[in-house]
């Protein structure tokens, strides 16, 4: 008599189902009963608190049974329907499990649907438009007690998390929290509703760094909508924010449909030309100052004249070299972000974006002072003086001590608010100060202070991180940062030697800037494809300063020059011009005496003050040492020239070890 049977299939599913209840820690979860059709999930489970109150806090289930051996590395390879995936998805918190029966210990394995999406997405899968019906994941995860511990944590976590979402999407204005990052902007179907979005969110969405949304609604209008003044505002400052100059400057008003549009759509317009002509290089000073005027009069108090404000602050921080105009500069550039962030007191990324850049130049300020004081104490002891910076080092190094925590702390809440943008900000200002930080190393080293070396590990993760965010940034179509993070991360390769990853990393960066036109960036780009850095320039230019000097301040002109120049930076009277000339004078002879005489020579002077007003009152005196035996001229004498001839004739007669640059 024929009748139905059970498939292998069927018995092995039930098996795992009688397993997985056996395993499931019932004072933490309580499976609930499901009637319905399995549509992709075989269990719905709800978490218990403290063991026995009922949270409707819930997750799905979906269990497949397999016989497939698994992998040399224990995971199980399985190919599930995109359908499931999308099915389970839209609960928040979902698993797949994957039980097979005779492996015994470690049967299951788990993942969230979430990491499933992810790795998808990462591979070029889009599981909303895809064609393929499945997609095969290898799960790794271990089912044990402690992942159950863990997936009660998550979902609870989860769940509030959403909860304060609704809250929030219930209680905060539009501006404040787009409602359209919740319901997709493809959901919107009629032209006046996507135009009434782009204007309602628009900036919002700038602000946010979430540009994939806006284009999708951009791309969505008719041309002759784009060219309105206010939708033409804002598609012009989206495009400005992804370092799309040309299509920035195209996208503008006329001027004429601009003269009927309220100020701040007109500010918006003057700081889209400004900041995209200016990176263009086609802006002359004053034609950049009179731009900067011309947006501060449209809003003095606007946040667009705060951000030029931040931005000058930021440049002024970036061209200081010395340590008399760094602190101006990290000054006025607090002060920027202070008044900024006061302006932007409702919005929580601008207030976590000005909080990255304080934090960033902060470190940038840390660790220039950890290494001047190290110079300091350095030139002091090849003078004969004893060290004296010791504590204020330490001190500096606890300081930074507390700047990574407070690092920490950033990115923590940067997760939390789940702003990708933002998250890409703080690792790029994470590897700026890196870079910084090595480049003002080699330039010491350069002049002869002994510094530990960084190992090429530091570099190198630190480099897969800005490789990884600047990925998103090409993703979000942020082309102008997605440029600068491939240049660091070329950087930062080349510091840790790896040639042919940083040619990697500068080749998508030279490609990069060709697309977004960009002249700065393309020259930057080409010296990164040639392995021109600025740590390499700097170490030949501290070379070669004291190696030909004498060759560039041949002349008295050049010399009388060179003087006034060096008084004008250091911020010295020019009534000091006698001594300066003088010293300039020894230091030209002593590196002819390099060149000529022994590479080993050199004329040092006792430490002076480094208040502009006392520099120079009266000539420094100076000793002679050779550099190779460590050998130092007994009496100090303000002629430098008096010092080393003397020198000399003393100890260089008959030295074996005399070796003159130009023989080299």
């Amino acid at each position: 008599m024929q009748l139905p049977e059970s498939p292998r299939q069927h018995d092995l599913e039930r098996a795992s189902v009688r397993e997985l209840d056996r395993l499931i820690p019932h004072d933490l979860f309580l499976v609930r009963e499901t009637s319905e059709s399995d549509y992709g999930s075989d269990q719905l489970i709800e978490l218990r608190i403290d063991g026995r109150r009922m949270s409707n806090m819930t997750f799905h289930v979906q269990l497949k049974a397999t016989e497939q051996a698994a992998k040399v590395d224990g995971s199980h390879t399985l190919a599930l329907k995109v359908s499931t995936y999308n099915y389970l998805r839209n609960q928040p918190n979902s698993i797949v499990v994957v039980h097979t029966p005779k492996l015994g210990a470690g049967s299951f394995k788990w993942a969230w649907v979430d990491d499933v999406w992810k790795q998808a997405r990462e591979s070029g899968v889009d599981f909303d438009t895809t064609d393929q019906k499945t997609f095969s994941y290898a799960f790794r995860r271990c089912l044990d007690h402690d992942a159950w511990v863990d997936i009660h944590r998550a979902v609870h976590d989860r769940s509030v998390m959403h909860r304060r979402i609704s809250e929030l999407l219930t209680l905060a204005a539009a501006e404040e929290v787009p409602e359209l990052l919740v319901r997709g902007a493809d959901d919107v179907v009629d032209l006046g509703s996507v135009e009434r979005d782009v204007l309602r969110y628009g900036f919002a969405l700038i602000n946010m760094g979430r540009f994939d949304v806006l284009d999708r609604l951009i791309d969505r209008l008719p041309h002759k909508t784009l060219k309105t003044p206010r939708i033409g505002a804002v598609v012009s400052f989206a495009r400005l924010g992804q370092g799309r100059h040309q299509e920035a400057l195209a996208a503008l008003p006329r001027p004429i449909e601009l003269s009927n549009c309220d100020a701040q759509t007109r500010q918006v317009c003057a700081f889209v030309r400004l900041g995209a002509q200016r990176s263009l290089g086609q802006l002359s000073e004053s034609e950049w100052a009179l731009l900067v005027d011309e947006v501060r009069e449209l809003g003095p108090q606007s946040m667009l004249s705060m951000s030029i404000e931040l931005q000058t602050a930021r440049d002024a921080f970036f061209r200081s070299r010395t340590s008399r105009d760094l602190g101006p500069a990290q000054e006025a550039l607090a002060e920027a972000c202070r008044r900024l962030k006061a302006a932007a007191s409702n919005d929580i990324h601008f207030q976590l974006l000005i909080e990255i850049t304080d934090w960033e130049f902060r470190g940038i300020q840390l660790t220039r002072d950890v290494l001047d004081l190290q110079a300091d104490d350095f030139m002091r002891t090849n003078l004969g003086f004893p060290p004296q910076n010791g504590p204020r080092v330490l001190e500096r190094l606890a300081e930074l001590r507390g700047w990574f925590m407070e690092g920490e702390s950033i990115e923590e809440r940067l997760k939390e608010h789940g702003s990708l943008f933002l998250g890409a900000d703080f690792v790029l200002a994470y590897g700026r100060v890196m870079a910084c930080t090595a480049m003002s190393m080699c330039g010491l080293r350069a002049m002869g202070l002994q510094l530990p070396e960084l190992p090429g590990d530091v570099y190198r993760s630190l480099a897969g991180r800005v490789s990884a965010v600047t990925g998103a940034l090409e993703h979000m179509n942020c082309l102008e940062y997605a440029c600068r993070g491939r240049i660091l991360e070329a950087e930062l390769l080349d510091l840790a030697g790896e040639s042919a990853l940083r040619s990697l990393a500068a080749d998508k960066a030279h490609r990069l800037a060709l697309q977004i036109d960009n002249p700065t960036l393309l020259k930057v780009s080409e010296d990164a494809v040639a392995g021109r850095f600025a740590v390499h320039e700097l170490v030949q230019a501290v070379k070669c300063s004291k190696a030909d000097l004498d060759l560039d301040l041949s002349s008295a002109e050049d010399r009388d020059r060179f003087t006034r120049d060096m008084l004008k930076n250091l911020g010295v009277p020019a009534d000091r011009f006698t001594v300066a000339r003088k010293c300039v004078e020894d230091d030209a002879y002593a590196a002819r005496e390099q060149r000529l005489h022994c590479r080993h020579l050199e004329l040092r002077e006792e430490l002076q003050p480094k208040d502009p007003l006392v520099l120079y009152r009266r000539p420094p005196k100076r000793r002679a040492l050779c550099a190779r035996l460590r050998l130092w001229s007994a009496i100090p004498h303000e002629d430098g020239a008096v010092v080393l001839d003397s020198f000399k004739n003393a100890h260089c007669k008959g030295c074996g070890l005399r070796l003159p640059r130009a023989a080299s």
